[in-house]
This record gives structure tokens, sequence and C-alpha cells, in this order.
């Protein structure tokens, strides 16, 4: 059964979402407020899937057309012909992303196949979970924290990351857009670099910020700088940062880069299954 939120589901919602929120941080991330739920109009995106059980799910739908699926597992005490409805009463829909098994279904209903739809292995790593010490750098080897003013700096960086990681497609790449993009990144994420003889050899960072979780993006390193244990001692140096603060971390990396997440595993990450976003053409 598919029920819509109101005012009084505040507690439920709040409740359920974090409860889980490591499986969906970027939806906490648009969700909460300095640990709460955001006011009420935030409610009217949000719908209750409930099953014999109880609350097993709800679905995240903007009128612009982003829609979030948030189930948890086992999968299969979940009503999928109840979700399955729900987007086809939705009507516009140009994102959906979430378990991949949920997509699978959500996906079926929207009787189209998206434009482009991209797998990732989705990991995560408590608070506080084992990590390999950040020690024995490379020579002048420096971290630091990325700031606002530094977004010039940094724009190369951001560029070559997007145009090798993000894009569906590169030679649409904008730069106006990248460099805003930056921009208030810097100003509102956590997002640390690695400066070897002077210059930004790599970055991560976060890209969601949850209640106690975050989620992680944006971690690259130059071509050149590459196979030098450069990313690995970054991301330890991230992840001590983010240990001091409470915070646990999600990420998501396609699984057909080993060596990434072969990184991340080494950091404390473990895997919870597959994740998928699918894009419609708007």
């Amino acid at each position: 059964m598919l029920r819509p939120c109101h005012q009084g589901y505040v507690s439920v919602v709040s409740d359920f979402l974090l409860a889980h929120e490591e499986l969906w941080t970027a939806l906490t991330d648009r969700l909460f407020l300095k640990g709460r739920l955001r006011p009420a109009r935030k409610l009217e995106d949000l719908y209750l899937l409930e099953g014999s059980h109880g609350i097993r799910g709800l679905i995240y739908h903007e009128a612009a057309g982003f829609t979030f699926p948030a189930v948890i597992p086992p999968l299969d005490t979940v009503d999928m012909d109840a979700l399955g409805e729900a987007l086809r009463s939705f009507g516009k829909i140009t994102t959906l992303m979430g378990n991949s098994r949920v997509i699978d279904v959500c996906t079926a209903a929207v009787g189209r196949a998206p434009a482009y739809r991209v797998d990732y292995l989705h990991m995560v790593r408590p608070c506080g979970a084992s990590c390999f010490s950040a020690e024995n750098p490379v020579p002048r080897e420096v971290y630091e924290h990325l700031k606002p003013g530094q977004v010039r700096e940094v724009y190369p960086l951001q560029r070559a990351y997007e145009i090798e990681e993000v894009l569906l497609e590169p030679e649409k790449f904008n730069p106006l857009i990248c460099m805003n993009h930056l921009r208030e990144a810097l100003k509102k994420q956590q997002i640390y670099g690695t400066r070897i003889n002077g210059s930004l050899a790599a970055k991560a960072g976060t890209n969601a910020l949850g209640a106690n979780w975050v989620q992680l993006g944006g971690i690259f390193t130059l071509p050149g700088f590459r196979g030098r244990g450069v990313a690995r001692r970054l991301m330890a140096r991230l992840l001590e940062n983010l240990d001091e603060q409470g915070l646990g971390s999600t990420l998501f990396v396609k699984p057909e880069n080993i060596p990434a997440v072969s990184l991340y595993r080494r950091v404390g990450f473990t895997d919870t299954g597959p994740f998928s976003i699918a894009y419609y053409l708007r």
C-alpha cells in the first residue's frame, strides 16, 4: 500500500530514514537540515510504502521529475506492484535512483527504457572503521582542506574528473556549469586535496551531507600521479577527519573500476549491493 505523507508522519518518516541512512545519504541530504526533517512542504514529495510488517520504504518524487525509491531489503517483503503503480501515477520522471532491483521494477513500470542507465556498487564505511595509516607520503606531499577562494586552481582537477568519470556525453562538457558547481561544492562540502611539489595532484571529499552519514564523491587523481598511493593516503586523511566528526561514509563506484574498488575496501568500506541511476530525456 502506498500512502501520501503529511505532518502527522514526521516522526515516522524521520525514524525510518535515519535508521537506514547509509543506504540513501543523498536523500537525507535533501530532506534534513541540522539533523531534522525540513519544513512540512517536503512531505508533499514523500509517499510511504507499507507492507505486512510496517513501513518497507519511502518514495521521494519531485515535480521536476527526480525520483528516489528508498526501499530496505529484503525486497521480497515489498509490494512491487504498489511501487510500480506509484511510478505510473507520478507522470513526469527524469531521473530514477536507488537499489538496482528496485530500479528494474521502476523502469518497467514507467513503460519506456531510460536514455541512459549507470550501474554502481554501493559501499559503506561506519564511523571509526579500521583504516590503514596515512603516513609515509611521497616527497613533498602536502594535504589541505580546499576553500572557495581556490576554485580556479581546483578547476582543472574537477574538469578532468567530470570528463573521465561523470559525464554521460563528455563532448558536451560545459565549463561554466562545471565552475559554478565546483564553487558551490567548495562552499558547502568538505573537500581535500593533495599537493605534490606545489601542484594539486588529487582531490577527495563529500558531495552529500546527511544527518549521521556523508556521501563521498569527486575522488580523482591526475593520470601523471597515479600508481603512487596518493589517493590512498588522501582518502585515509579524509576519513580520519570524518571519524573525528562522528560521521560514517558512503560512496558509489563503477564495479568495473577494480583499482578504485580495491582502494575503498582497503580503507574500510564494504559492499551493500548494486545501485543504479536511470536518466530519461526531459
